[in-house]
């Protein structure tokens, strides 16, 4: 426990002498340590550089700052910090206005010590209640913060996903509709022009699904037993997702010719979902910064405790500040470059693999091309069984 900090305020040397020898107990066994100041300025930076004082002692009569302008400070600095008056001056006239600028009680000197404790310990009391009543308020405060949190995040999961895809679907489904059935009856230039809107619609269709998928990702993650569930997911037939998945991601490049791969059957402790995600953020960063007709590899191998897959590609590459700077919504040269995804791709990779506790490591050199090696855990035997 910590002990009580008490800052005594006071140009009377002999006062600290006299209260270290009353109080030597209790400040040897560190239930009480006291602090000495001679003027108010002197305390306001004590109490700067000691943020946990509980009690201010002070005097009224003092140099460059009395205790009333220092009793009237710390009332405006914080509610739970007390002020106890000591002084040689008995009036009603020094009480009152000592009373109004917020001192929390009156002593007069010379101090009766007997007196001075039964106040350090009451005004303790009163200031425990208080800072009790701070922190559940402050709890009440945090709890409306989580439930708007929330609310918030279930925006996100659910409507918000809706509110975007269907008007992104009505204009890929019409623009694609006039480009199919109806060519024929508008002008090259409209035509280009369909097209551009299609081309557009898609590149912003997968922006918002990869914003969506992290948001979507980092709710699940902050539920500890829709975590767990995730993390007890395996994924028995790996080969075959990938194979599928570069597949796909290559034929909408036309470069099915420039993937090379070689990948080990092996249960791999993540949803088929994640994995695929996975695969097609790789090969798509792959296939999206790397000329046609240059080589793509991908090697997916089984260590025993991980699966261990690299992709590399003989593309733009990273500068290292960008590696280190890689982030969900970090964009790299957008000045130079034409990118698009917001940098989420591999962003969301990282997070995923770093969800389930594996490894991610980008090697890049400017011009040469990029190597990407992820690490997962491979499900342990009795998990498949």
């Amino acid at each position: 426990m910590e002990p009580t900090k008490i800052l005594v305020v006071d140009d009377e040397l002999e006062l600290e002498r006299l209260i270290k020898q009353r109080f030597r107990k209790k400040i040897n066994s560190k239930e009480i340590d006291f602090i000495f100041a001679s003027n108010g300025l002197e305390a306001l930076q004590k109490i700067q550089e000691e943020s946990d004082i509980d009690l201010v002692l002070t005097d009224i009569n003092m140099p460059q700052m009395d205790g009333l302008e220092l009793i009237d400070a710390l009332s405006k600095m914080s509610d739970s910090l007390k002020a106890v008056v000591i002084s040689a001056y008995s009036h009603t006239a020094n009480l009152r206005q000592a009373m109004n600028v917020g001192a929390f009680d009156f002593l007069t000197k010379p101090l009766n010590f007997r007196e001075l404790e039964q106040t350090i310990e009451k005004t303790q009391k009163h200031v425990q209640q208080i800072r009790a009543r701070q922190l559940e308020a402050k709890n009440t405060l945090l709890e409306q913060e989580k439930l708007k949190l929330k609310a918030l995040q279930d925006s996100i999961s659910t409507s918000l996903s809706h509110e975007i895809n269907t008007p992104l679907n009505g204009i890929l489904g019409f623009t694609d509709l006039l480009l199919k059935y109806y060519a024929s009856t508008f002008e090259a230039d409209v035509l280009d022009a369909f097209q551009c809107i299609y081309n557009s619609t898609i590149r912003l269709e997968r922006l918002c699904h990869n914003f969506l998928f992290h948001a979507q990702f980092e709710v699940l993650v902050t539920d500890p037993e829709r975590l767990l569930k995730l993390k007890q997911e395996i994924t028995h037939s790996s080969q075959s997702w990938f194979l599928e998945c570069a597949d796909f991601q290559a034929a909408n490049y036309s470069r099915l010719a420039d993937i090379e791969m070689q990948i080990d059957s092996a249960p791999v402790q993540i949803s088929e979902t994640l994995l695929r995600k996975i695969v097609k953020e790789l090969l798509d960063n792959a296939l999206k910064f790397s000329e046609p007709e240059t080589p793509i590899s991908v090697r997916g191998v089984n260590l025993g405790q991980w699966f261990k897959v690299v992709v590399s590609d003989r593309g733009r590459g990273l500068s290292p500040e960008q590696i280190a700077n890689l982030d969900a919504y970090v964009q790299f040269d957008r000045d130079e470059h034409e990118q698009q995804g917001m940098g989420l791709g591999l962003a969301i990779v990282k997070r995923i693999v770093q969800v389930h506790e594996g490894q991610f490591i980008i090697e890049s050199t400017e011009g040469k091309g990029t190597t990407v090696t992820i690490e997962l855990p491979v499900a342990e035997s009795d998990l498949i069984s």
